[in-house]
Order: structure tokens, then C-alpha cells, then sequence
């Protein structure tokens, strides 16, 4: 249980900050931070990040690891691939890292603690911190990177297809090549 009388912790702290207790956590990347990655990402379209990446969880501190649980919550605009038009995406996802302290491999030699595939640690993304400070931010930039699409398209904000969105001509100047298609279509439909 979270303490009421604590003040959340940043995306950035001490180990120490933990103490003994879960902790929660809030914060924001700043859309430029965003921007580093997300920009150039579908070529000349690209990312843009239009509002901060905002993250609320909890942390604990697990022997000498950290266990974050958050949700991050990011408006990235965008060009549709299909018709340009632009468009913004709103993730709102879940995560959970486990951060472990670099070199802690070393405190098991005989690797008596195994994760399995069934174990739930090992569903959680690992990241590895130098045991002092925890730093959120590049790990939240990174789950917004996974967050999206490679190829994205007004179905991928809308839910609809590019010709069903009002404003969006559904059938675009055809390349004289494929007008003939074009013509069965239209006598087929």
C-alpha cells in the first residue's frame, strides 16, 4: 500500500528513496525527449510527439532491484501512410520493468535463481541501472517507440479506413494505368 503522506517520486531518484515501502511515481518526458526518437521514424512522414509521454505507477524496491508498474498515457501525430493526412495516435498502455543492479549476475554464481518462461519476473522487460539512481525517462521513451505502429494509417488513430473518414477523398486521382481495374471495379460493385 502506498503511503498517503509521501510525495511521489519523479521518473528520476535514488535507490534510497524507496526505503521500505512501494512508492508512487509520476511524471513526464518532454515531447522533445520524445521527438529524439520518434522523428524520421517513417521516413520523411515521421513522428511527432504533440503532448508529454505522462507516466503514474508504483516502485519497490526488490532486494537490491527495482520493480516499476506504471501506465504511460502520449498523443504522437502523424502522416497516414495510405492518404497523408494527418492524424494522432493516443497510446495509452501498461508496463512493468524490472530494474536490476549492474553486476548483480555476480551475487549467484551457481545461478540458483532461474527465471522461467512460465515465471511471471519473466514476463517484465529487465533493464539493468547502476544500483544509485533510477532513471524512467529513456526507459519510457523506448516503450513509447514499441507503442508504435511501423507503418501507420487513419485506422491506426481513427479506427476507421482512410475512405470511410469524412474529409478524406476515398477514391484519389488513379494513375491512367489502372483505370481499366478501376472500371470493373466499378461494374463489379
Amino acid at each position: 500500500m502506498v503511503p498517503r503522506s509521501m510525495k511521489p517520486l519523479g521518473l528520476k531518484f535514488t535507490f534510497d528513496e524507496l526505503g521500505d515501502e512501494t512508492r508512487e511515481i509520476r511524471g513526464e518526458v518532454a515531447p522533445a525527449v520524445l521527438e529524439e526518437v520518434v522523428k524520421g521514424m517513417v521516413g520523411e512522414l515521421g513522428y511527432r510527439a504533440e503532448t508529454p509521454a505522462r507516466v503514474e505507477g508504483t516502485a519497490y524496491a526488490a532486494g537490491h532491484d527495482v520493480m516499476i508498474q506504471a501506465h504511460v498515457t502520449a498523443a504522437i501525430g502523424f502522416d497516414c501512410v495510405r492518404c497523408l493526412t494527418a492524424r494522432t495516435l493516443n497510446l495509452d498502455f501498461d508496463v512493468r520493468h524490472l530494474l536490476v543492479k549492474r553486476g548483480a549476475t555476480d551475487a549467484f554464481p551457481d545461478d540458483d535463481v532461474v527465471l522461467e518462461a512460465g515465471d511471471d519476473a519473466a514476463d517484465d522487460e529487465t533493464v539493468p541501472f547502476d544500483g544509485e539512481t533510477v532513471d524512467l525517462a529513456p526507459v519510457v521513451r523506448e516503450d513509447v517507440l514499441l507503442e508504435l505502429p511501423m507503418n501507420p494509417t487513419c485506422e491506426n488513430a481513427t479506427g476507421k479506413a482512410c475512405g470511410d473518414l469524412p474529409g478524406v477523398d476515398p477514391q484519389p486521382d488513379v494513375d491512367p494505368r489502372w483505370a481499366p481495374l478501376l472500371d470493373l471495379k466499378k461494374k463489379l460493385s
